[in-house]
């Protein structure tokens, strides 16, 4: 396996997206993505796999999914599930 990652894009201005190559794929993984979010007050990072694209895709295509994908649950909330509360008010 590839000791480093390389620098692959930018998305958004925001998000820099580094890549490494499996020399020996894990079965349908090919390598991993790592992409970090380059807002000042943040400096976090999430790892996504590169997976061979589905019958009828392109890897272009699945590669853009997965990154869309991770780029996606950067902004998700971590709150956990408050119940009905707002439904038991007296």
């Amino acid at each position: 396996m590839n000791k480093f990652y390389k620098i692959d894009r930018v998305v958004y201005d925001r998000y820099a997206v580094w890549y490494k190559h499996f020399d020996k794929p894990e079965g349908k993984k090919i390598g991993v993505y790592k992409i970090l979010d380059l807002y000042k007050g943040n400096r976090k990072a999430k790892v996504a796999y590169r997976y061979l694209p589905r019958k009828g895709q392109s890897q272009e295509q699945s590669d853009n999914i997965i990154i869309s994908n991770t780029i996606h649950l950067f902004s998700k909330s971590k709150g956990g599930f408050r119940g009905n509360a707002s439904l038991n008010r007296d």
